[in-house]
């Protein structure tokens, strides 16, 4: 099939890491179907607009960068600036349907460029997907942030005529069914594209004992602090372990006084901040398991990297983990309850060795491969194409 991939985030120049999940749905959907990515972005550097064609796997992308407009005025800069995007993206996507038209479309993350989705759906009807990233639904619901009128609004519009609306978990599509932004739901876990093979499993029990966290390091969601004062608790009663977190945010420094305050800085505790690809799984070679002690979470593609790689993991029921994490990869605990986290730390070092890695890579492909990812999604096009 040909498919049009219309992305409101996407990696690129200015911004490496926006969306970079969506080029990996991108990487895995093209290998069964034929993909064109379009994006476009802002670049204050230019003085007229640049057109790129880049190929990422069996994935051609095309991009345009604009200069953005600035009055100073933030709402009409916002208005003029996602006008121009629209115009922009419209000629980018018309110019490719002369050359090929597309069997479907999949539009990824709410925003006006659902505008141009539409405009193939109402004339020349070209049925869509519409995959939303964005967990404030969950959050909501979770009672943990009360305003978002203009994220309901957005994701109700872009849902208005797709054919079927795409979350990563069942927590997901629970709180989009509980606020009735569409009910045309599909659940499709999120892709781990990683190489998991050549993995050296003996690493990991020479030294000590490391046990590992990945994230920006935001206390709100992540609950870092929480991590550290547990780690702390446990350290009182045994020293053949270590706490390596991998990552870097605002809150860096805060965490690093915490450690200190509570004398497990650099000894329990090591922070490491931001590290690349190959550090971080070179990390996960030598970890026993990974620790997630969120507030929420619409997935986790962390803890699913860490399974992925044949690591346990520890995490807290609190939106997507629960999908995949069970008692066969790791153990479920309850948000804030650190004596909980505590003494499944306890547990997993000293039982780490009851998760075969290799089961734990197994069951990670299953699930979270660039093959069954990508084949989930051909066989939802193919579902929607028949109707």
């Amino acid at each position: 099939m040909r498919v049009f991939f219309v992305c409101s985030w996407f990696p690129n120049r200015v911004s490496k890491s926006e969306g970079f999940f969506l080029k990996h749905y991108a990487e895995a959907i093209s290998l069964y179907n034929d993909v064109t990515v379009f994006y476009v972005g802002e670049d204050t550097s230019l003085t007229a607009p640049e057109e790129l064609t880049e190929k990422i796997h069996n994935a051609k992308v095309k991009i345009i960068f604009f200069k953005p407009f600035r009055s100073g005025i933030k709402q009409l800069d916002e208005i003029i600036n996602a006008l121009k995007r629209n115009i922009h993206l419209h000629k980018l996507v018309a110019r490719e349907f002369k050359v090929a038209r597309p069997d479907i479309f999949h539009f990824n993350v709410m925003s006006l460029c659902v505008l141009i989705v539409w405009y193939y759906k109402l004339f020349y009807r070209i049925p869509y997907v519409y995959s939303e990233h964005w967990d404030v639904p969950l959050r909501v619901r979770l009672g943990l942030i009360k305003k978002w009128l203009q994220y309901r609004v957005g994701m109700t519009v872009s849902a208005l005529f797709t054919s079927s609306l795409i979350v990563c978990s069942q927590a997901m599509k629970d709180a989009f069914e509980y606020f009735h932004i569409s009910d045309k739901m599909k659940i499709i876990s999120s892709v781990v594209f990683l190489d998991n093979q050549n993995i050296d499993d003996e690493k990991r029990k020479h030294g000590k004992k490391v046990m590992l966290h990945v994230s920006s390091l935001g206390d709100w969601q992540k609950n870092i602090s929480g991590m550290i004062r547990a780690t702390a608790e446990v350290a009182k009663t045994r020293s053949d372990f270590e706490f390596h977190i991998l990552g870097y945010g605002p809150e860096f420094d805060k965490h690093n006084q915490l450690a200190a305050s509570l004398g497990v800085l650099d000894s329990a505790v090591v922070f490491h901040g931001f590290v690349s690809d190959e550090e971080k799984r070179s990390w996960f070679e030598k970890s026993l398991f990974h620790v997630l002690f969120s507030n929420f979470e619409g997935y986790s593609l962390v803890t699913a990297e860490s399974i992925y790689y044949g690591r346990p993991v520890i995490a807290t029921h609190c939106g997507g983990p629960e999908d995949f994490v069970n008692d066969k990869n790791g153990v479920l605990i309850q948000p804030n309850d650190e004596k909980a986290l505590a003494e499944a730390i306890h547990y997993l070092l000293d039982n780490y060795e009851k998760f075969q890695p290799e089961d734990l890579r197994s069951y990670g492909e299953s699930i979270f491969s660039p093959q069954m990812v990508g084949m989930k999604h051909t066989r939802l096009y193919e579902e929607v194409l028949r109707r």
